[in-house]
């Protein structure tokens, strides 16, 4: 029994079920690459404010008008390239994801090496920074030798000691 869908399905089980799906098969090979398009041009037409998603439109039915007069061939050899650009492009995502994961592990691990006492301990000594920076800017003397000392305070309290104990660090 050679045929399409629409045949097997009048054999099978009935000829007006059959009817039914060669009108459905026949308005999908219709409607299907209108939406594809559409869609298309709607993509690109957002990548390229300023250009009418009609030029996008009339550009993708050029290119699978050509594709069918030059022939089956030469579709077939298209079909591959752009299967094979779609393959590249998971297997890429596929490999960027991956050493993302990598890369924050190792991330992880060198701020446990590196920076044995908790961050929040590095964020309050930006903030004395800040204040040092402002304090100079102002020309405030005092202010600037104030945080300072107390910075050299807080470094000689906390440093030498989270270089002998190391906290458990938990990171996001």
């Amino acid at each position: 029994m050679a045929g399409s869908a629409y045949t097997y399905v009048r054999k099978s089980i009935d000829s007006r079920v059959g009817f039914l799906e060669g009108w459905a098969i026949l308005l999908d090979y219709l409607f299907l690459p209108m939406v594809i398009w559409l869609i298309g041009g709607s993509y690109l037409s957002a990548q390229f404010p300023g250009s009418p998603i009609a030029v996008w439109i009339v550009g993708f039915i050029v290119v699978t008008t050509l594709l069918n007069i030059l022939g089956i061939k030469v579709a077939d050899k298209a079909n591959y390239a752009l299967m094979a650009f779609q393959l590249l492009v998971i297997v890429f995502f596929v490999a960027v994801n991956t050493a993302i994961e990598v890369y924050h592990e190792t991330l992880a691990e060198l701020y446990d090496y590196f920076i044995p006492y908790p961050i929040e301990k590095l964020h309050t000594s930006h903030r004395d920074h800040i204040a040092l920076v402002v304090a100079l800017r102002a020309r405030n003397v005092e202010e600037a030798v104030e945080v300072s000392r107390k910075h050299v305070d807080i470094l000689h309290r906390t440093m030498f000691m989270g270089l002998a104990q190391k906290p458990k660090v938990t990171r996001d």
